[in-house]
């Protein structure tokens, strides 16, 4: 007879407040660290171009901060276990679609080109 037990840790669930006008990326990771005790893993020349942060976050979970934290900066994150590790986001490439105006006609433009 098999017995299946499915353990839940509080730490999953605690709830984090974090608030702050202009402030280091690093130091909003360490409060993050302190409060939710996890362990922030990156390259260290990742976090070169981050962005001062403003914060304003009460008791949401550590995904709703991350989220927060990192919306407006060059970085993406994923969380395994206690460990959050931070990437470079990936250049997204823009193509170019036409755009038209009224899908039932389309104007054609005739180049002649001329040599003399």
């Amino acid at each position: 007879m098999a017995v299946l037990l499915q353990v839940s840790f509080p730490g999953d669930c605690q709830t984090l407040s974090i608030s702050g006008k202009s402030v280091p990326l690093e130091e909003i990771l360490a409060t993050i660290k302190s409060q939710a005790g996890v362990v922030f893993f990156y390259e260290g020349s990742v976090l070169q171009n981050a962005k001062p942060v403003t914060i304003d976050c009460k008791n949401v979970t550590l995904e709703t901060a991350l989220n927060e934290v990192f919306k407006s900066q060059p970085f993406t994150w994923v969380k395994e276990g206690k460990t959050v590790t931070i990437f470079k986001r990936p250049i997204q490439k823009i193509l170019a679609e036409p755009v038209l105006k009224d899908p039932d006609r389309m104007e054609i433009s005739k180049f002649e080109i001329c040599f003399i």
